[in-house]
Order: C-alpha cells, then structure tokens, then sequence
C-alpha cells in the first residue's frame, strides 16, 4: 500500500464521512478511498458499524408530558359550549390513559440494553471489557459483546482476528462465539483466535481452553493450537507446539528464535509472511537458529540468516515471490 495509509486513521475516515475535515483533508482521505477496492471495502464497512452503532444505543427520551397534554387538548373540537363537559371528559381520560402508557414506554425504552460492537478498522485496537478482561483487535475485525455480558455468562462473537487476557471468573465462563458455530469456552486465560474464510484456528497462551463446536470439541493446553476447518467441519489439534511469537506476530511484528531447526524457522516464516520458501540445501536443515526480529520484512529476516549461517538466497519474482536457499559452495 502506498504511505498514505499511515495517516488514515479510523478517527480521520468517519470525520470524512461526517464532512468534519478541511479541504487537504478531504482530498486526502478520499483519494486513499478510491486508491483500491479494498480500501473503499474498509471505509464502507467502517461507516455501517458507525451508523449500526448509532441505531443500536439510542439516546433516552425527554418526556414533556405537560406539552403533550396541551396538544391532545388541543385537538379536541370544542368550538360548541352546549354538553362540553359531557363531550370532554371521557375524552380527557382516554387521553389521560395514552398519555401515561407512552409516557411508560418511553421510559422503559430508553433503559433496555442492545449489544454492543466494537470494531477494528485499519488499525489494532485495545480494548477492555467492563469484566476486566483485555482484548486487541486485529485490523478489519469486529467483535459483538451481548446485552447481558458479565449476568450468568461473559457472552460474545468474534468475526477476524483478536488476542484475549481474560479474567478468571469461576462463575461466569467467558464464551465466544464465531463463524460455523464454533465457539472457545474459558474461565481465564490467554489466548488468540484467527477467523478466515476456510479456517478458525485458536492457539493457547496460557491456561485452558475449550474449542469447537455443539456436536464435537476438545481441551487446549499452554502452547497448544487447533484448527476447525469450515469445509470438512473437523478439529485438528496440531502435534508440535507453535512457536509462540509467531502466533502473536501480528500484535509486536517481534520474533524469537531460540534454537529451533532452520526447517521449522521457514514454515513459521511462510505462515507468518504468506510466503513459499525453499531450501535446497540437505546440511542446513538441522541448523540451530538463534536469532531476533522486529518489524523486519521476510527478506530482511532470511538476508541474516543466511549470513550467519553461510547460504545464498534467491528470489524468483510473481504473484507470490519464491525464496530459494542455498548451500554456499
């Protein structure tokens, strides 16, 4: 993406939107819009969250009821004296009645409770939920928090992206709800769950934690990950561990490597990077990695281990750009 984008920020699109911005502003905010489909895609989204929201926590109601006793009266024809107060007074009272029911109803709207939707545009966000609990958002993801959060459960929906520090609470499970009607269930603990559109994928932490679905689920332990695929409708609980920085890469862009095989370094790499990787070099792959990274590219990242570790690397250029390491002969 172009640089611009750092600039964008939530806030800056829904003044945009609000027509709140000056002229440079403005211009600025609207040529990222139109710069891609996706953008136009993320300001889209972001202003039907905003008006959802407005729609979902409407302000209470002042009730004048002097005022609205004034206007039933003066809707009511007496232009003739003769038989008024025959005439008037049941009408008064049914006017009397309505006037107390909306009055009630009124008042009673303005207390009730909606969901509450929290959404993470083309930034991350933080959030604390008023259970105590923490959550960070991944960009374009939105979580839904029920009415009756924190009553006999801590209930809510997750759709993209979030990592979670939830306060332990016995009494209350803390459950959320995602696509295909999966769902993690835990009384505390850390943990991060990724939603796409093939897969739902939920790595542990620390703690316990319950994942899958109505008919079928299973118990995640530190360290664990399991994957529900949205296809064949299967859990599959992945047998080695997940290098934990790498399952929490998107919230720092820091990575630990402390002694791990160079084979398993590039598989983390290419699930991190969406990347394809190659090592044609059979002696390299037992190589103890032993290295730190922050808010480097892939290159950059593969540039030093092949330095130390004496490899040559060669990127084929397309669609997905393919790195091939080599032994240095």
């Amino acid at each position: 993406m172009m640089s611009i984008d750092k600039n964008i920020t939530d806030a800056l699109l829904m003044a945009y939107h609000n027509n709140e911005l000056d002229d440079k502003n403005k211009r600025a905010v609207k040529a990222w819009i139109n710069e891609s489909t996706s953008n136009k895609d993320i300001y889209l989204d972001l202003v039907k969250v905003w008006e959802r929201s407005a729609e979902l926590k409407p302000a209470p109601v002042a009730v004048d009821t002097d005022m609205a006793w004034k206007n039933v009266i003066n809707k009511i024809d007496v232009s003739s004296k003769r038989g008024l107060n025959i005439r008037l007074k049941p009408i008064l009272q049914i006017a009397a009645v309505f006037a107390l029911l909306l009055t009630s109803f009124l008042v009673w709207k303005s207390t009730q409770k909606s969901d509450s939707i929290l959404y993470a545009g083309i930034e991350k966000t933080n959030t604390v939920l008023s259970d105590g609990s923490k959550i960070t958002m991944n960009v374009n993801s939105k979580i839904t928090v029920d009415k009756h959060f924190e009553k006999d459960s801590r209930t809510i929906s997750l759709a993209g992206e979030a990592f979670f520090d939830v306060k332990r609470d016995t009494s209350a499970p803390f459950i959320i709800h995602m696509p295909d009607q999966t769902f993690v269930k835990v009384l505390g603990t850390s943990f991060n769950i990724n939603n796409t559109e093939n897969e739902t994928s939920v790595y542990v932490q620390s703690g316990k934690v319950e994942f899958g679905t109505a008919k079928t689920s299973i118990f995640l332990t530190k360290g664990q990950q399991a994957i529900y695929d949205h296809n064949t409708k299967t859990i599959t609980q992945l047998t080695a561990e997940k290098n934990e920085s790498a399952a929490v890469y998107w919230m720092d862009e820091k990575l630990n490597f402390e002694g791990e095989t160079l084979q398993e370094i590039l598989v983390t790499l290419e699930t991190i990077f969406h990347s394809k990787i190659e090592l044609h070099c059979e002696k390299a792959k037992n190589y103890a990695i032993v290295s730190s990274h922050y808010a480097e590219t892939l290159t950059e990242i593969l540039t030093v281990i092949c330095t130390v570790h004496q490899l040559k690397m060669e990127i084929i250029d397309g669609e997905e750009p393919l790195y091939i390491l080599k032994c240095d002969e």
